[in-house]
């Protein structure tokens, strides 16, 4: 991603980054090992511009955007364990209806440290 020092433009680069990445490839692209390297790459990035997003967005109390953005990643990447955990500090912070319902959903997909993280932001939030 290219680097941009004032934080408006940090965050319209993430947002042009984030469009460009609509929905992961086609399963019957990704037979081969070769796509299947390209698929998991393409995701490693898109998950990291739009962790970045959210960032820049809880950083300005736009609780809306951030929701918004970890709501489409998790489309992409449903059983990612830090998006899973971003969106349950989203909804905390945004006091989104369904966070406890939402954490007992997510459960199956943590590791006990995941696990710890969450309990941590539906006691504190952060």
């Amino acid at each position: 991603m290219k680097k941009a020092d004032d934080p408006e433009d940090k965050i319209e680069k993430c947002h042009d980054a984030l469009k460009l990445y609509k929905s992961p490839l086609p399963e019957t692209l990704c037979g081969g090992v070769r796509w299947i390297m390209e698929y998991s790459d393409m995701n490693a990035k898109f998950l990291s511009v739009a962790q970045e997003a959210v960032r820049l967005h809880l950083e300005r109390n736009d609780f809306d955007n951030a929701y918004e953005i970890t709501k489409h990643a998790l489309k992409i990447d449903p059983q990612e364990p830090g998006m899973l955990l971003l969106m349950a500090k989203v909804m905390k912070l945004a006091e989104k209806p369904g966070l406890k319902a939402y954490a007992r959903n997510i459960m199956p997909y943590l590791e006990s440290d995941d696990k710890e993280q969450l309990h941590h932001i539906l006691q504190v939030g952060q």
